[in-house]
């Protein structure tokens, strides 16, 4: 249904992850699922994920450095799907940065149990340099940049010149940059991300998505200049 309305191809499905009492046992745990079970079910979902994702950026004569991870409503598993994909790549050897943009509900911090004083909107906002914003969660081959400290409003009106420029950074550093980014209708002025990413991913919740919801996703992601790779199908009961 999803490739017949958007005509986007799905880039995999992910079960709904519940705990175990085994390796499963925390909202956290949940959270970095490819990490304390790599092999369950979802994380076989994300490796598989993971392939199709670079084969298409690949396909596509794409860099493959720089991917926006989105949803179309809160709580459809985009940062989830964000976390696991970083780790999934950095398991495989790439050099990986994560990156928290949604500065007014960010959620990277708390799954890595970081602090949040200095990251993404310190940097856009003037009051950080790049080097001093980019934190190691003991991950190998990941590094994360927190969504910082700078208030939503502030952040919203600042120029798109220093989220290039962050891009820029990133991109000489790591072999690919991963963004946790607002969901579609709450992306605001970070929306250059989208004109400036090498690709998008759209991530359906199987309990929030509707076809008058990713319809709409699509056409504003376009107008916007988003590449779109695909969509991950995320949360579905077996």
């Amino acid at each position: 249904d999803i490739t017949l309305l958007l005509q986007l191809p799905v880039l995999g499905w992910v079960p709904k992850i519940k705990p175990d009492g085994k390796n499963i046992k925390t909202k956290l745990d949940i959270d970095m699922v490819v990490k304390k079970d790599p092999l369950c079910m979802a994380s076989e979902a994300y490796r598989s994920i993971r392939a199709k994702l670079l084969f298409s950026l690949n396909s596509a004569g794409s860099i493959v450095r720089s991917i926006i991870i989105t949803s179309s409503a809160p709580k459809e598993g985009k940062t989830v799907s964000a976390v696991n994909l970083a780790i999934m790549m950095a398991h495989s050897g790439e050099s990986v940065l994560l990156v928290d943009t949604h500065i007014k509900r960010p959620r990277v911090h708390a799954v890595f149990n970081m602090n949040n004083d200095m990251g993404f909107s310190n940097y856009i906002a003037g009051e950080a340099d790049f080097d001093n914003i980019v934190k190691y969660p003991g991950v190998d081959n990941l590094s994360i940049v927190t969504s910082g400290s700078v208030p939503y409003k502030p952040v919203d009106s600042v120029s798109s010149k220093n989220t290039r420029l962050f891009l820029e950074k990133a991109s000489a550093g790591f072999s690919k940059v991963i963004f946790d980014a607002p969901p579609v209708y709450f992306l605001g002025d970070m929306a250059v991300l989208l004109s400036i990413c090498d690709g998008a991913v759209l991530v359906a919740g199987s309990k929030k998505a509707t076809k008058n919801l990713l319809g709409s996703s699509k056409e504003s992601l376009c107008k916007r200049g988003a590449n779109i790779i695909g969509v991950i199908f995320n949360d579905v009961s077996l």
